[in-house]
Parts: structure tokens; C-alpha cells; sequence
């Protein structure tokens, strides 16, 4: 498949190829579900699985972005043939500021290996941004082994918030600049997996390269949807923001950049730049209505007209333990 989008909207999710070695948590293959719907996970293998999800987040509204989504992780056990029905909230549509956002589904995992209380990561509320109220975080519940609650945006101007991850809570910009796991923005440029970000550039990762301002490069910097294994693998940079740039004499205006998974995209006098998943979107100066977060970020800002798309939610699966 050509990318992300083509992969999260499969009609049914696909196993992982086996590689030559484990993946890096111990576990052989991968299932994910990143469309919004119910799905039926069947064991194949009796032993430990695990299970990591983000919970859907709410959209933007005008100028106040929505609130992101929880995180929660859990091994299991199961019997071969061993059911788990998924629930993959999606994320809420953005308004004008004078209306409320949509807030995003409720996820969920159930069945019999779960026992009576279903994991459930209940979508964030929605947002209205003038005055600024509503900002319920995605909250989990149920007897997950860690989990963590999303962020809110009580100020308006800012990029979205990420989601909560493994690391922790979801986390806020007091800038333009989206959210990453590892910390806000206080510019324009996004905040990456491991650091804030600061000015126009965004935080570079533990390795990789955070954007950097200007027309040519505002392209996505660090890891790839592919990249990762468990979430925990995560090093994104953080996107740049799309200044006014004069290009052969042309002034022109460049989309924020986009970001891996776990970092925030960059500002915008255009289009604001989003992460793949995790990580927060950036503000818009235009109308955001079509930009949809990545999966779990709150809806992105807007200077001109509606806020963004919240993120919709994703649970990976993971099966086939090493033995030891």
C-alpha cells in the first residue's frame, strides 16, 4: 500500500509479516485498527498478548483546538480461538468557535480474556472557542496494566495537544506548534517524541531530525508510519513552520510540516502540518475544516473559519510471544 491512509483503511486489518528477528517488545506479529468501526480479533496461538490503543480525540473550534485521546496498555492471555471485539472510536468534526465541536467515539476491547470489565478509552469531549469551554480530556477505564489521559486546550492560538502515549499524559503547546510526547511548543515549529520545541523549527528526536523552516523543507522528518514496532520505538522530529517564502521572486505560502508518529506538526499561514498518529497538530491561519489530525491529536486550530478534525482512534495487537 502507498501510505498511512491507504493502510489504516483497509476493509479488515492484516496480520504483520513475520521478519527475521522478534519485534523489539518480544512478539512475533503485529494487528492493527485504525478505522473507525467494531472488528472481531480471533486468537491464533495460545499465550501472552499485548495490547496498546489510543482513544479518539475531539475537533477544533475556530481558533481552539480539541482535546486529545487516552492511552492504555495490557497483556493478555488467551486460548487459541479466544475472541476480543474492538471498538475504534473516530475522531469529532471542528466548528467556528461560536459552536461546540464533536466530541470523539468511545474505544473499547472486550471478551472473555478481558473478563467483566471492558478496557475502554472514552473519546474526548468537545470544545467551544468563544468563550473557550468544554475541554474534556479522553479518559481510560477498566483494568488496563498503564494507562494515561489525554490533554486539553484552555487558551485559543495554539496547536493541538498529542495524546497520551506510554510515556505519559497527553501534553499542550503554549505556541503554534503541535504537541509531541516529549514535550509543547512554544513557537511555530512542533514538538517532537522526546523534546519540546522552540521558534520556528521543530524539535529534532533522541536521532532524527526535527523540520526546519522554508518552502523546501517542510517535508516529514524521522520515522515513517513503518518504522516503529511498539510505540515505545517512536523518534520523530517535530514539523517546521510553512512561513511566507519568496521563491524566484514569487512570494508563496508553505504548509507546516508534517511529523512522525509522536511529534507535532508545524504551523502555518496556509495548512497546518499534522503527525501520522500521537502527536498534535499545528495551527492554521486558514480554514482547517478537511485537516484531520493524526490518530488520538485533538483537531487542529484555525485563525479563518473551522477548527480541524480530531483524531480517530487505533489499538495495536500484538502476538506470537518468543518463547522463552
Amino acid at each position: 500500500m502507498s501510505n498511512l491512509s491507504d493502510f489504516l483503511n483497509r476493509p479488515q486489518p492484516q496480520k504483520a509479516a513475520r521478519i527475521g528477528a522478534p519485534g523489539s517488545n518480544g512478539y512475533w506479529r503485529r494487528d492493527i485498527f485504525g478505522k473507525p468501526g467494531t472488528y472481531i480479533w480471533k486468537a491464533q496461538k495460545a499465550g501472552k498478548i499485548k495490547i496498546q490503543g489510543i482513544g479518539a480525540a475531539s475537533g477544533g473550534s475556530g481558533d481552539v483546538a480539541g482535546a486529545s485521546g487516552a492511552f492504555g496498555e495490557k497483556t493478555l492471555t488467551v486460548a487459541v480461538g479466544d475472541q476480543l471485539a474492538i471498538v475504534v472510536g473516530a475522531g469529532g468534526a471542528g466548528s467556528i468557535n461560536t459552536v461546540l465541536s464533536t466530541p470523539g467515539g468511545s474505544s473499547s476491547v472486550s471478551g472473555t480474556p478481558v473478563g467483566g470489565t471492558p478496557l475502554t478509552l472514552a473519546g474526548a469531549a468537545g470544545v467551544t472557542g468563544s468563550p473557550v469551554s468544554g475541554t474534556i480530556a479522553g479518559v481510560p477505564s477498566g483494568p488496563w496494566d498503564l494507562s494515561y489521559s489525554g490533554a486539553v486546550m484552555t487558551v485559543n492560538n495554539t496547536g493541538s495537544p498529542s495524546s497520551a502515549s506510554p510515556f505519559g499524559p497527553g501534553l499542550k503547546s503554549t505556541g503554534q506548534g503541535g504537541a509531541g510526547w516529549g514535550g509543547g511548543a512554544s513557537g511555530q515549529g512542533g514538538g517532537s517524541t522526546h523534546r519540546p520545541a522552540v521558534g520556528t523549527n521543530g524539535a529534532r528526536g533522541l536521532f532524527a531530525l526535527g523540520g526546519r523552516e522554508g518552502l523546501k523543507e517542510v517535508e516529514l522528518h524521522g520515522q515513517t508510519y513503518g518504522d516503529i514496532w511498539d510505540l515505545r520505538d517512536a523518534d520523530s522530529g517535530g514539523g517546521a513552520w510553512g512561513s511566507w517564502t519568496r521563491d524566484s521572486g514569487t512570494a508563496v505560502t508553505a504548509n507546516g510540516g508534517t511529523a512522525g508518529p509522536g511529534a507535532g506538526g508545524g504551523a502555518s499561514a496556509a495548512i497546518a502540518g499534522a503527525s501520522s498518529f500521537g502527536g498534535g497538530t499545528g495551527k492554521s491561519l486558514s480554514n482547517a475544516a478537511d485537516l484531520k489530525s493524526g490518530s488520538g491529536a485533538g483537531g487542529g486550530g484555525a485563525q479563518n473559519g473551522s477548527g480541524g478534525i480530531g483524531g480517530d482512534a487505533i489499538f495495536f495487537v500484538f502476538w506470537d510471544e518468543v518463547a522463552e
